[in-house]
Order: structure tokens, then C-alpha cells, then sequence
């Protein structure tokens, strides 16, 4: 949880350090009262924050922000969480990292921020109180502490949260239709979302005469979501006949023990982090049917859940020269996840148990890569880094369908920097990436509510794709700039959905695609228009792709993906009033999925957020937020084959839009 949003700095000099390299003091967000590190790197211009993957191991996972010059040891904290735990006042400067990674650990993100923190103070906390009023009147309230104590060359570090939630999702204008339009059936739906979670963080990093650095962390999560619905159906004259009540309830936990440690070696440095995870969610759907009175048919849908990992990684880091720096290293891990579930429908002769194919699944994966990346000062002008990873992965599923794979998968990289001016960079990379599998896929899913049943699949391969991506960036005065990026994918064993047992759908590969994207970031401050302070930052992205599909075996677009794709957020700085405006919107376009007798398209209208944020009393931040301004519509329309879609005609039209209120709130953060 962290404050919305604040203020955007004045422009204050950004001097380079290096090639590539901008380095942001304390001063230039001085004007933005900044309470964490958190606000200052929202801040920084031509920088969107991007979270680490869900990926297993190490590689796959990096976000691209560095604390110190190294990626953060811990898989169960956002980068979001782990800045925000950061005071400002601990921070001694911020370097915005274009292109190669001059020797850090960039995890092959091609624009980075590095925060390099000051320790100054041998106490440090920051408190965060917040109230969200939802729009049919529940309150909830939120709470957050964390903090850090150093002593000789320990630091020990927490945090604790409490989080709860309950949004109220309404139907609006639902129908079933025929394909000529006429209603044939008319819905009523009130959904609510009740969710609450607990978070545990403790850490403690230890310094050593020689250099060396040894962190260990204990990140514990625990918490409860449920999803109560109400439906009444109508016929097309406006008369009851069906009532259906669902209910879904999920308990999960998790906990995650990580430690690393770094020292330096010779001319470089040696990294060993190793990690271990475990999770648990113990779910169950119940729906029910009221055709009149006694009759009913009840479906329950349960499924538990455990899974974990364990990971070793070594890396070293060396600079054979003063132009060229090199980093290798090697990674283990082992994955599992053991999931049992059930479907059993009563329709009025008692519960009788359905057969699910892949219903009672344990799925485990070793895994090993080794790498190697380096990193080459061709010139002032010229940067050249090139890496090749090689994973060899072994996965062993028992239960329903028993089967044993091994994969091998090259993956090479190359990224070439050109700075011909200091404000003006293009880089072109070409990359393969290889995906992972979700172990979910391997298990049976259902959704009850519209009577679809997701079978596992034992055969589903990793996704692979070559990226070919061409970057160039402009920079203007201290803060203003634009980034402009064209990607070209080849993808092969494309995940999708696909038709299985001739009943069911299930994730699997559908072979060979292709997708290419444009993407714009434009950091344009308003000072030229009168706007001092003032800011807007975002970023808009178009993409087209091209598959097989499956059923029909004709081409269309990757399924879920929307063409178009845009943000913006406008932040004024109120420097006379120790004051932040701030508005965002957010919007994406049409996307489509595919099933065996059906399609489905999803639209949503604009969704608009604002905040006002007070920051005059010292070391604290009175935020005002509304959220859902439009309250927007969530479409989704479904178009129903009266047979697999290949020979099929569409029978009915499902339309049903729903909305869930807006969200006013206030926040309290302080730091000590």
C-alpha cells in the first residue's frame, strides 16, 4: 500500500555521471516534499516502473529497479512495496541508467533506475493510515507500519499491513439475445468482493570488514477473498423463472524465507542468493440453480492447493578492463505444485461426482541455467552487451496423467546502445525468450456461474518468440522526453486455449505467430504554458498479431490482446500551497478470446483517478483520492455456437455489462 501520487519536482540539474547515466540528487525532487523512495522514482522523467515477473527462479523475474546496485533478493514484495519502504530522507541519489548496464545487475532491461541510499540515521520508520467509502457505503480501513534500526554494521527492517477491501460489482442492461436481437432472457446480478490480507516483512543485513554484505528476509501473507453473487432471470416478458446464487471462497497463505550474500573477489564481485517459498489456497465454488419450488440443482467446484520453490543462484562479476565488464554465474531451482479438485453436481438426486480430466495433478520441475553476459565501452558513442543463457528444465506430473519431459532451450541477447548526442540515445536489441509454464494449466479450473470447465493439460509446452526491438529516445531541457520503441516478435508454440476430448477447453499450444508493436512515452513538462510544476506523463501503445486458430484454421489475433493500449496521468505541482493535484487515466481497447463452441469480446470504458495531497506539515502526506471517477463499464459479450465453432452457427448472444462504484478515500502517512 503506498501513498497515491505527489508532486512533481522542479527542474533542478540532473548531471551525467557516465555514458548513459543521469543522476538525479535529492535537490531536483526537493519541491515534491517527497516522503519515500518510492515518490521519487515515479518522478524520475522517461521512467515507468516495471514490477518483476511471476516467472520461476531468479532470471526470469527482474523488475527494473536496483537498490545499491542490486536487484532486490525477494520474490513476494513488489517493487512498489519494497521502494515505498525506503524514507526519502534515506536516500543520497537516484541514477536513471540508459542502455547497457555499465556492470550492474540489469537482468536485460534496457532502461533502469539505480537507488543508492544514504545511512545516515540510526532510526527510521514510516506510518501509513488509509479509509477507502465505496459507493454503496461500506468503509474499510487500511493500515501499514514499517521501519529500520542500524546498529555498528547491522540494519534490521519490518513491515506490517492490514488491507481489506469490498467492492460491489452491478449488472447493467444484461441479456441473452438470439442472433436477430430479440431477448430471449433478461438477468439481474449483484456481485460483492470481500477480501482481506495480512502482511508480515522482516529483515536484517549484516556489513563485514572485507566488504561483504549478508541480507536474510522472512516474508509471511496470509488472507481470505470470496465472491458472493445473486441472480434472477426473466423471460422476455418480464416474468421470474430462475434465481441462481454463487459463492466462491479462497484461503491462502504463503511464506518465503530469502538470504544473500555478496563480497567482493579480485577485480569483481560474488553474489550467492538462495530462496525458499511456499504457498497454499484452499478454495471451493458453490452454485445454485432455483427453477421454482423444490426444484434446484447445486454444483459445488473444490480445490486445494500447495506449491513452492527453492533456488540457488551464483553469480560473479568482473572488469577485466576499464571498458569491458563481464558477469556469470549459474542457476537451480526446484518447483512443485500438488492440487486436488472435485466438480460434483445435485439435480435433486444427491451430489454425484463429474470426472474432470487432470482433476488430481503433482507436478514438479527441476530446473538449471547457466549464463553469461559482457559488456563492452566500444566508444563514448557505442555500447555493445551480448549474453546467452542455456536452461535445461526436467518436468515430472504424477496423479491422473503421469508423464516425464526434458526441455532444452537456448536463449542468446544482444543490446547495442548509440549516444550520438548527450540527450538523444536509439538502442536495437534482438532477444529470444522462452516462457514458462503456469503449473495451474496442468489442473482442472472451472466458472461456474457460466457453466465452463477449463480441463488440464498435461502436453502444454513453453511458449518461445525472437524479439527484434528498435528504441530511440530524446531528451529535452532537465525533464522533458520522448521514447519511441518498435518490437518485432516470431513467436512458436503459441499458449492458447484449445479444444480437448471434444468437450472441454484447455490451455495448449496452437504453433506459430507473430506480433509487432509501437509504443510512445512522452514526459512533457508544462512550464513553457505557464503550468510551473506541472507534468504529464504517458505512454500509448498499439499492437497487431497474427495466429491459427485452433478450430477453425483460420488467422486472427492472439487471444486477450487488446490493439490498443493508453495511459495518462497529469500532476501539478503546488509549490505555494505544499500541494499536488493529480488526474489518471487509463484505457485499452478491445481484446478477444477464443473457445471451442464459443467467442468472447471484452470492452471497458475510460477509468479516471484523481488526488489532491497536503504535504505542509512536516514529514507528513494528508492525501484526498477518488478512484473510478466514470464508473466504468465493464463489457463482455459472448457469442454461443450451437456446435464447435468449425461447423457451428451462433445460437445466442450472452451481453452482459457491469460496474462496480466509485471509490472515495483519505490517507494519512508520516515519516520518523
Amino acid at each position: 500500500m503506498w501513498l497515491m501520487m505527489a508532486v512533481e519536482a522542479a527542474p533542478v540539474a540532473a548531471p551525467a555521471a557516465a555514458e548513459g547515466v543521469i543522476v538525479y540528487e535529492p535537490a531536483f525532487f526537493a519541491a515534491a516534499n517527497p516522503i519515500t523512495a518510492l515518490d521519487m522514482v515515479v518522478r524520475v522523467p522517461g521512467f515507468a516502473l516495471q514490477d518483476v515477473g511471476d516467472a520461476r527462479g531468479f532470471g526470469g523475474v527482474s523488475g527494473n529497479v536496483l537498490i545499491d546496485g542490486e536487484r532486490p533478493s525477494t520474490k513476494s514484495e513488489s517493487l512498489g512495496q519494497i521502494l515505498a519502504r525506503i524514507p526519502a530522507s534515506g536516500v543520497a541519489r537516484i541514477e536513471l541508467i540508459r542502455g547497457a548496464g555499465a556492470g550492474l545487475d540489469v537482468g536485460g532491461q534496457s532502461v533502469i533506475v539505480n537507488v543508492i541510499r544514504n545511512r545516515d540515521k540510526p532510526f527510521e520508520a514510516i506510518a501509513e493510515l488509509e479509509t477507502r467509502i465505496f459507493d454503496d457505503g461500506i468503509v474499510r480501513p487500511n493500515a501499514e507500519i514499517q521501519g529500520a534500526y542500524r546498529f555498528d554494521r547491522t540494519t534490521i527492517d519490518g513491515r506490517f499491513s492490514i488491507f481489506t477491501q469490498t467492492q460491489t460489482f452491478d449488472s447493467v442492461e444484461p441479456s441473452i439475445a438470439a442472433p436477430s436481437g430479440a431477448i430471449l432472457q433478461i438477468e439481474e446480478q449483484t456481485t460483492r468482493d470481500p477480501f482481506r490480507e495480512f502482511d508480515l516483512v522482516v529483515g536484517l543485513q549484516r556489513r563485514f570488514d572485507d566488504g561483504g554484505v549478508f541480507n536474510i528476509r522472512f516474508t509471511g501473507n496470509r488472507g481470505r477473498f470470496m465472491e458472493i453473487g445473486d441472480f434472477r432471470l426473466f423471460d422476455a416478458a418480464g416474468a421470474l423463472f430462475e434465481e441462481q446464487d454463487s459463492l466462491f471462497a479462497d484461503r491462502f497463505m504463503s511464506g518465503e524465507l530469502s538470504a544473500d550474500y555478496e563480497r567482493p573477489l579480485g577485480s569483481g564481485t560474488l553474489k550467492i542468493i538462495a530462496l525458499q517459498n511456499l504457498d497454499r489456497s484452499d478454495s471451493s465454488s458453490q452454485f445454485i440453480e432455483e427453477v421454482g419450488t423444490p426444484d434446484s440443482e447445486l454444483s459445488i467446484f473444490e480445490d486445494l492447493s500447495l506449491s513452492g520453490e527453492s533456488v540457488l543462484r551464483v553469480t560473479l562479476t568482473a572488469k577485466p578492463t576499464a571498458k569491458l565488464t563481464t558477469e556469470s554465474g549459474a542457476e537451480g531451482a526446484y518447483n512443485f505444485l500438488d492440487s486436488a479438485t472435485a466438480l460434483a453436481i445435485d439435480d435433486g438426486d444427491g451430489l454425484v461426482e463429474i470426472d474432470l480430466p487432470s482433476s488430481d495433478v503433482r507436478v514438479a520441475e527441476g530446473r538449471g541455467e547457466g549464463f553469461a553476459t559482457a559488456t563492452w565501452v566500444l566508444s563514448p558513442r557505442w555500447t555493445l552487451e551480448g549474453g546467452f543463457r542455456l536452461e535445461l528444465s526436467t518436468i515430472r506430473q504424477s496423479g491422473d496423467a503421469a508423464l516425464n519431459r526434458f526441455f532444452v532451450f537456448p536463449k542468446p541477447r544482444v543490446l547495442a546502445t548509440w549516444s550520438p548526442r548527450p540527450k538523444r540515445q536509439f538502442r536495437l536489441r534482438a532477444e529470444r525468450v522462452v516462457g514458462q509454464l503456469d503449473f495451474g494449466d496442468f489442473v482442472s479450473s472451472s466458472d461456474l456461474q457460466n457453466d465452463l470447465i477449463d480441463a488440464g493439460n498435461p502436453d502444454l509446452e513453453p511458449q518461445r518468440q525472437w524479439e527484434f526491438e528498435v528504441e530511440a529516445e530524446q531528451r529535452w531541457s532537465e525533464q522533458g522526453s520522448v521514447i519511441l520503441s518498435l518490437r518485432y516478435d516470431r513467436l512458436s508454440q503459441v499458449q492458447d486455449l484449445i479444444p480437448i476430448l471434444g468437450q472441454f477447453d484447455a490451455p495448449g499450444n496452437i504453433g506459430d505467430g507473430r506480433r509487432l508493436r509501437l509504443n510512445l512515452q512522452l514526459f512533457l513538462p508544462l512550464d513553457a504554458i505557464g503550468l510551473d510544476g506541472a507534468v504529464i506523463d504517458s505512454e500509448l501503445s498499439w499492437r497487431t498479431s497474427r495466429v491459427t486458430d485452433p478450430v477453425t484454421g483460420e488467422g486472427r489475433r492472439i487471444a486477450f490482446e487488446a490493439p490498443f493500449r493508453t495511459e495518462a496521468e497529469f500532476r501539478w505541482d503546488l509549490d505555494s500551497i505544499s500541494s499536488t493535484f493529480s488526474a489518471e487515466v487509463r484505457w485499452n481497447s478491445e481484446n478477444q478470446s477464443f473457445r471451442l463452441f464459443e467467442t468472447q469480446a471484452r470492452r471497458n470504458s475510460p477509468d479516471v483517478e484523481a488526488s489532491f495531497e497536503y504535504k505542509g506539515i512536516k514529514n507528513t502526506a494528508i492525501t484526498i483520492f477518488a478512484s473510478n471517477l466514470t464508473n466504468r463499464r465493464n463489457e463482455r459479450d459472448r457469442f454461443l455456437f450451437d456446435g464447435p465453432r468449425d461447423v457451428g452457427v451462433i445460437d445466442q448472444i450472452d451481453a452482459r455489462v457491469s460496474q462496480f462504484g466509485r471509490v472515495f478515500g483519505f490517507s494519512w502517512q508520516r515519516t520518523f
